[in-house]
């Protein structure tokens, strides 16, 4: 028989204690390799197996597990840190633009309106926002309209005044009853903005209401026919 010789000092002591552990650690003094062993005894003849692996090779299975799971690991991780940065994006993008669309608003921008992007309670707010500015639209058009028909009426008034002012002044000057009259009817048309004025007055039986002046072409036809109206009869006459 053929004696092959392996220089493992330590498999004589794995051989004696092998009842202990079956398996053992070696180091070939040869080569300097760290071997790791197992020992087993064989049924049927009565001899003993004993196989040798290099701890270089017989780690190499966990070591590449090891990459594994640390590969999964670092995916994981980066999936998470992707995901919540997507997630946040997607909640905090819709605030950030509502929130832009409020402060152009309050700089005045009374056309912002927010964009709905979902039905949810982001969306439900965008839609409370634009009704509150629809609203303020509306309340601000009502008041510039109020502000300016005000303005109107307090202009007209205004007119109204200095024509009564100035009427008031030309009673004083002019001595003319005639005169008088066709200047009074002349100016309470011009600052009154009015289509046609005439001046009644009352005949010395008070029946009759007799255009004294007239206005335009057609006072000058009602003068020229001497038109009168009946007191107690119609608008003039109650007058």
């Amino acid at each position: 028989i053929e004696t092959v010789s392996f220089n493992f000092p330590e498999l004589g002591d794995a051989l004696e204690q092998m009842d202990i552990s079956s398996f053992f650690d070696a180091e070939n003094l040869d080569s300097n390799v760290v071997f790791t062993g197992a020992i087993m005894d064989l049924e049927d003849v009565p001899w003993k197996i004993v196989a040798l692996e290099s701890q270089a090779d017989f780690a190499k299975p966990a070591r590449q597990q090891a990459q594994v799971f640390f590969l999964l690991a670092v995916g994981t991780v980066l999936f998470s840190i992707i995901a919540g940065a997507a997630l946040t994006n997607l909640i905090t993008a819709p605030i950030l633009r509502l929130q832009t669309v409020a402060q152009r608003f309050m700089e005045g921008d009374l056309t912002a309106q927010a964009i709905i992007e979902a039905e949810d309670e982001i969306g439900s707010l965008a839609e409370t926002f634009n009704a509150l500015v629809i609203r303020l639209n509306e309340t601000v058009v009502s008041l510039e309209d109020r502000v300016s028909d005000r303005t109107k009426d307090l202009e007209l008034r205004s007119r109204y005044l200095e024509g009564a002012a100035e009427i008031g002044r030309l009673a004083t000057t002019i001595i003319d009853a005639d005169e008088l009259s066709r200047t009074v009817v002349e100016l309470i048309r011009e600052r009154f903005d009015l289509y046609y004025v005439g001046l009644f007055i009352a005949d010395e039986n008070e029946e009759w209401a007799v255009l004294r002046a007239g206005t335009g072409v057609a006072g000058e036809i009602m003068l020229s026919n001497n038109h009168r109206l009946k007191i107690g009869e119609g608008m003039i006459g109650w007058t």
